[in-house]
């Protein structure tokens, strides 16, 4: 389970894994930036920001072009199914959760 920022410092792992056909899934967390600095800078900072947001590419995409399975979740309903599937499969699989912050 990882955050999308730190996903994207990592994402050369699905090579890996695909490589070592490892069954284990990559759950990462979306919300299009550096969540806990957004956060930050928005209380201390009288909401001004600077070098939070990520423009990412389709991890969906991304994990296909490993030969990783992936699914985009986006409901909470749906995480647990998508879990499970992920599980079963036996093989790499990358799950894209859509969580966008709100309320900071």
């Amino acid at each position: 389970v990882t955050g999308d920022g730190s996903f994207m410092l990592e994402s050369q792992e699905l090579a890996t894994a695909a490589a070592l056909k490892l069954p284990i899934a990559a759950i990462v967390i979306r919300n299009d930036a550096y969540g806990n600095m957004k956060r930050d800078q928005i209380r201390h900072y009288e909401g001004r920001v600077i070098g939070t947001e990520l423009y990412l590419p389709d991890l969906c995409t991304l994990a296909t072009a490993y030969g990783i399975a992936s699914e985009r979740v986006t409901e909470p309903p749906a995480l647990l199914p998508a879990i499970e599937k992920s599980i079963a499969s036996g093989r790499p699989y990358l799950l894209d959760v859509v969580c966008p912050i709100e309320g900071l």
